[in-house]
């Protein structure tokens, strides 16, 4: 190979480790950030409870639609929200932090003739603790208590989806919270506290809502 071959492979060489390098500092960087973020959200989920003051929260009438397949339905029933659009209907509760980020959400979605029930958590967390799922009743006592492993992650969250059976449905109707603990990267541990309040009512009208009118899970 002549000297000017030479030197074209190694420039070649030299920017190729140069792209190397900053890709691999860029990385470290945003990895660093994001465990960052997810540390100071950790203390701050500690002392998470009922969602009082979330957007989907406000004052509302019950709809007089029983289909509820208006595009703008939306009923709540206290501190649950059914919502529904383009003929498709969710029952959820979401729990914000301070800046209105979603640290834990709980839905119904239907699948055939199931109804599924799913927990989503923030990503950045250990998915071989999986999440303890707690149900306390008015008096303070546990009720319910199963750790469940997580189905999935997308660029939501990692989620946790189970057919929604008599075995959860009775303790959720019976309890006043429902708290998810689950794992951060750095192994301690965040709890989400979901209040159950309008629960049953909820389940009750979206069991009665037409099949057509649920929205269908995919997965």
């Amino acid at each position: 190979m002549d000297k000017r071959g030479s030197r074209s492979k190694s420039c070649i060489l030299r920017v190729g480790f140069a792209l190397i390098t900053l890709l691999f500092t860029a990385s470290a960087s945003l990895h660093s950030s994001a465990q960052a973020e997810l540390n100071g959200n950790v203390a701050k989920t500690t002392t998470l409870s009922k969602p009082s003051n979330l957007p989907d929260e406000a004052p509302s009438s019950p709809a007089t639609n029983p289909s509820a397949q208006r595009e703008t339905d939306r009923t709540v029933f206290k501190d649950w929200v059914l919502n529904c659009g383009d003929g498709d209907c969710i029952v959820h509760q979401y729990i914000l932090d301070e800046k209105k980020r979603v640290i834990s959400s709980v839905s119904l979605h239907q699948k055939a003739d199931s109804i599924l029930i799913t927990f989503t958590v923030p990503l950045m967390t250990r998915i071989d603790h999986g999440v303890d799922l707690s149900i306390i009743r008015y008096d303070g006592k546990e009720i319910y208590k199963k750790n469940y492993g997580y189905s999935y992650c997308t660029q939501i969250g990692c989620m946790l989806t189970y057919t929604l059976g008599e075995e959860l449905i009775k303790p959720m109707q019976a309890g006043r919270k429902l708290k998810l603990a689950f794992a951060a990267l750095d192994g301690r541990v965040v709890n989400s506290i979901h209040s159950l309040f309008g629960f049953s009512k909820a389940l009750e009208h979206f069991k009665e809502l037409p099949a057509s009118a649920k929205t269908k899970l995919k997965r």
